[in-house]
Order: C-alpha cells, then sequence, then structure tokens
C-alpha cells in the first residue's frame, strides 16, 4: 500500500508534471534480487553500507528544467541518485551531480531532486538504491521537464542512452536482455523494436509500425517460489518471429521461443521454468 502521504504527493507530481509540459515519465521498479553497490553517503563520501539497487538511464528532448520524485511503498526506503555520462557502481561517487533520501520536507520513503537543468546532449542515469544493507522493495519514481522538452525519452542500460534504438529491452534492472527477429509473409526481415514503456519488468515490441504492437514480454521472479525466473509472452501477429532471452549475470547460453510464418502456434507462452538462475 502507498502511504496517504504518497498519494497526496502523486497528486501534486501530476499536477506539476501538466505544469511543465507533460514531458514526463514514470519508473517502475524493485531492488529486489538486484545487484549491490556501496552507496554514496552524499556527493564526495561513500556510506560503507552494501545496497540493492536499481538503474534506468534517461534524457530530456531538449535542454529543459526537470525535477525527479520518488516514492517507495510500504515500508521500504530508498535514496535515489543522479548521474551524468555515466553510472559506474564499482566506482559510485564518480559522474554522481545530485541525490536524496527523504529531504527536509519528506517522511521516510519519499524523495525528490531539486529542479535542474538537464541536457539534451548528455546521458542520466537515476539510481534507486535501498537506504539499509539487506533490504529491497519497490518504487515508482518520475521525472517531469519544463518546455521546451516534449518527452522524456527511456533509455537501455545495457548500450547507453545515446545509442538506445529499441531493439534490446532490459529487464528486471537490466538482469534480462530480450529482442525479437523475424521475417513477414514476404520473407523480408525484421528486428523488433520496443515501445517506451518505463517499465523494469515488461516490454512491448513493434516489428513495423512504431503505433501497431505486436508482442508483450515479461521476466517475473519466481525464485521465492520454485527457484526460477520466469517468461511470459503474448503476440498479436502469425508473422515468424523468434524471441531471445538472455540473462546477463549467468555464462549459459540463453533461451529462445518461436513462432513459424503463418501460424499461431507460440504466440501465448508462460514459461514458469525458463531460467534456472537464482542467486
Amino acid at each position: 500500500m502507498i502511504r496517504i502521504a504518497s498519494r497526496l504527493f502523486l497528486c501534486i507530481f501530476v499536477l506539476s508534471a501538466v505544469a511543465y509540459g507533460e514531458a514526463a515519465t514514470t519508473f517502475y521498479g524493485s531492488t529486489q534480487f538486484q545487484p549491490t553497490f556501496n552507496r554514496p553517503q552524499n556527493l564526495t563520501t561513500l556510506s560503507g553500507v552494501t545496497a540493492r539497487y536499481s538503474v534506468q538511464p534517461f534524457f530530456p528532448n531538449e535542454d529543459s528544467e526537470c525535477f525527479i520524485e520518488s516514492i517507495q511503498e510500504g515500508d521500504y526506503d530508498a535514496v535515489i541518485y543522479l548521474y551524468r555520462n555515466g553510472f559506474n557502481p564499482a566506482s559510485p561517487l564518480t559522474n554522481l551531480i545530485a541525490y536524496d533520501d527523504d529531504g527536509p520536507e519528506f517522511s521516510i520513503g519519499e524523495s525528490r531532486i531539486a529542479t535542474r537543468t538537464l541536457d539534451f546532449s548528455d546521458n542520466y542515469y537515476l539510481v534507486t538504491a535501498s537506504y539499509y544493507a539487506g533490504s529491497s522493495g519497490t518504487f515508482s519514481n518520475q521525472v517531469a521537464c519544463q518546455n521546451p522538452a516534449t518527452r522524456v525519452v527511456v533509455g537501455d542500460g545495457a548500450f547507453g542512452v545515446g545509442n538506445y534504438d529499441g531493439r534490446v529491452a532490459e529487464l528486471l534492472g537490466g538482469r534480462f536482455r530480450v529482442w525479437v527477429t523475424g521475417n513477414d509473409f514476404a520473407l523480408t526481415p525484421f528486428v523488433g523494436k520496443t515501445a517506451p514503456l518505463a517499465s523494469t519488468d515488461s516490454a512491448i515490441f513493434y516489428f513495423f509500425q512504431p503505433a501497431n504492437f505486436e508482442l508483450l514480454v515479461k521476466v517475473v521472479n519466481g525464485c521465492g517460489l520454485n527457484n526460477r525466473f520466469w517468461v511470459f509472452y503474448a503476440a498479436t501477429t502469425n508473422v515468424d518471429f523468434y524471441l531471445y532471452v538472455d540473462d546477463v549475470f549467468d555464462a549459459s547460453p540463453g533461451i529462445y521461443y518461436h513462432n513459424p510464418l503463418g501460424t499461431q502456434l507460440a504466440t501465448s507462452v508462460a514459461d514458469s521454468d525458463a531460467f534456472a538462475t537464482c542467486i
């Protein structure tokens, strides 16, 4: 449950986002089972706390004044960090330009990075890290920018924001990479591209036209139930496609799913035995 104060806070953010020309996006995520780093105490000092973190690259489509808000759900307490032009968990102070825990005006579990200028030519990385060692939880982070920005562009952590073209989706905080290839009925090959959802769990692919979505994919952490990561997907097409899923934390080969041309033999899959790679 989101705190009552957080609900009011979310309403304030929505009103602020409207004032900011609707150049806004929301990142929903979790730090559960994510990698760890020595989280910063401030801009110049490390805390010594080994914290789980989630990272989301982004940038505004024009140089703009932007602000960032975070709501951590339930009893989860996190710190948000903003990095410019690179985030390296092995060097957590490098490129760090702003951070906030609870801020002077917020209760535990609510954070804000105040309005500041973000440049279109730079890549930004919003990192959410647990305040306490060994803790994890879910969160919603919002980024909103003033005019002239009209979009907050969601990036891809594997290939860098500036090179992001939607060919590879990263799920569960970058642990799983997902991509699609195939052939249409003229036997013309294609590469699927993702629509920017700002989700760390799910991805939507289009094959031919950006407004014509073809495939929804999500990876579920089922480690607490059967010691597996699960892959679910549903497609609204009968073209030939291969869906590839790779666990980058594990050296074993990834897996793929195939739907043959002109069929719907494998357009809806619930694979609860997909990856035996739980840590």
